[in-house]
């Protein structure tokens, strides 16, 4: 038997009360040693997660997973796609610098 699985989307609610952010087909794969890494899927924060409770933006993402599958004998077929979850706490930090005008 053959099974073949893949990412179909990938929610992200990144804590902050402002909804969620959703990517087609489950983003981009990671590369390794590319700097910074491309991603047709992203979120910026604009304040630090200090105020937060315990200090971190609780995020959750979710990646709904579809596929197929083909036996020996030829038959085969979709699978019923499922979602998989994982929350995390994630600190954000804030970094601020001043122009003293050329001085």
């Amino acid at each position: 038997m053959e099974l073949t699985a893949s990412p179909q989307s990938m929610s992200i609610t990144p804590g902050t009360g402002l909804g969620q952010v959703t990517c087609p087909s489950g983003g981009t794969p990671y590369t390794a040693g590319a700097r910074p890494q491309p991603s047709s899927c992203t979120y910026a924060y604009t304040a630090s997660s200090a105020r937060q409770p315990s200090g971190a933006y609780q995020v959750t993402a979710t990646v709904s997973w579809g596929g197929t599958w083909r036996g020996s004998g030829g038959a085969g077929g979709a699978l019923t796609p499922i979602a998989v979850s994982e929350s995390f706490p994630l600190r954000i930090a804030e970094g601020q610098a001043l122009n003293g005008g050329g001085r």
